[in-house]
């Protein structure tokens, strides 16, 4: 069985881990409970079609999933249900990062950073880099936006 994990992000109230798996062509989001019982299976959040690249939870509890099919999905941590789709980037989106205004940032192979309304989903705005190849890393200091 060929299977991987890339990325991997903790609730903020800390009683769920999200994970990416990759398990031949199926890609999904795993939510695993941190106080279950041995042996009980994750929850899986289904709807990308590309590797997942970046997981980052809001302290809404929301769950973003960044992929290899240019888009970030929003997730409600609490059950899985699929909220929205965050698209506009026109390569792979390699990163993500939340504000502590709620905002989220996700960095792409496109050469931009796009910035997200993480409430509603709206988009706010688009950076183009000169320099830069991909945006891989978006580092977030605390108190910043």
């Amino acid at each position: 069985m060929l299977c991987s994990w890339t990325a991997a992000e903790v609730s903020v109230d800390g009683k769920r881990l999200y994970s990416d798996r990759v398990l031949r062509e199926s890609v999904w989001v795993s939510r695993w409970e941190a106080y279950a019982r041995e042996g009980r299976q994750p929850v899986a959040l289904e709807g990308h079609q590309g590797s997942i690249q970046s997981l980052a939870v809001g302290i809404d509890g929301k769950v973003f999933s960044a992929s290899n099919d240019w888009t970030i999905k929003v997730w409600r941590g609490t059950n899985g249900s699929h909220l929205y789709t965050l698209a506009g980037h026109t390569s792979i989106v390699l990163s993500l990062a939340i504000g502590m205004n709620g905002w989220v940032y996700s960095g792409s192979s496109d050469r931009t950073i796009r910035v997200w309304c993480g409430e509603t989903g709206g988009f706010c705005r688009r950076c183009q880099s000169k320099r830069a190849m991909w945006i891989h890393w978006l580092p977030m200091k605390p108190g910043c936006l």
